[in-house]
């Protein structure tokens, strides 16, 4: 397939993905739930510990934000995912790659209900977004990866406490 073809694939591809996602009705929107009130600081905090989460290295990861306000994200039908209503955290996000190089920022957006992300996306290299609605540190199970940095108990997963780290730092044990 020639670069003619690559391109025509691409945009099929997102515009069957954006085409699809739809927003939710005026009706839908005043009867929504959007969770309890949170707080810029909570809702900062909780959005940049889950998308760190999902980076390759999330200690190194650095962010951006936009303010966080009471919102919705769009449906996705193609994904199985109906319009979700909360508080929407966005910004951009950088980190290390397998290689130990920077990325470059990338824009990502996480949706909060509760206290918890209930559904988040961060953009690849192509700036293509798609959402992700299962995290798994919402599980009773969860550790967070080893070495991941916190800032208190609550940051840590499965009975595990914030403790320091020799030479600096904080872990969750």
């Amino acid at each position: 397939m020639g670069v003619y073809g690559v391109c025509a694939a691409i945009l099929l591809i997102g515009s069957a993905i954006s085409g699809c996602a739809s927003a939710p009705t005026a009706e839908q929107i005043t009867n929504a739930d959007y969770g309890r009130e949170m707080s810029s600081d909570e809702c900062r905090s909780v959005a940049e510990r889950t998308i760190a989460y999902t980076l390759k290295d999330p200690n190194s990861a650095q962010f951006r934000h936009q303010p966080c306000y009471k919102g919705w994200v769009s449906s996705v039908p193609i994904l199985g995912m109906s319009a979700a209503f909360g508080y929407v955290q966005a910004g951009e996000v950088n980190a290390k790659n397998s290689f130990g190089g920077y990325v470059g920022f990338r824009s990502y957006q996480a949706l909060l209900r509760n206290g918890a992300v209930v559904r988040s996306c961060v953009s690849d290299e192509k700036g293509l977004c798609i959402p992700r609605g299962q995290y798994p540190e919402q599980d009773s199970n969860y550790s967070p990866p080893a070495n991941m940095s916190c800032g208190s108990d609550s940051d840590c997963g499965n009975g595990q406490s914030c403790r320091s780290r020799k030479g600096g730092g904080t872990e969750c044990r």
